[in-house]
């Protein structure tokens, strides 16, 4: 599916995702654990818990398109398109 709707080769793809884990630290539930309660209270999704634990340690933004996850104001919750904005890729038209 990913090829398909990036038009990459899978060897292209490959390389890409091999470069992504180079970046990409897997954090263990012992360095999040102090936070996991506070995760459970703030967070609207179960599912999302360990996320919001490690933006609470972290004090860093979550990327997500799930609306629901902006329904809180204790962790910052960024769609790709207010990412690329915070990382200065884009920028957003000025109002008259």
């Amino acid at each position: 599916m990913i090829i398909s709707k990036t038009r990459l080769s899978e060897r292209d793809l490959r390389s890409e995702f091999f470069a992504v884990r180079l970046q990409v630290k897997i954090a263990p539930l012992s360095e999040i654990k102090e936070f996991l309660k506070d995760a459970r209270e703030i967070t609207p999704d179960p599912d999302d818990v360990e996320y919001f634990a490690l933006s609470l340690k972290h004090g860093c933004p979550i990327w997500s398109h799930d609306k629901p996850l902006k329904k809180q104001n204790t962790v910052e919750v960024l769609d790709t398109k207010e990412l690329l904005q915070k990382l200065g890729l884009i920028t957003t038209p000025k109002e008259p």
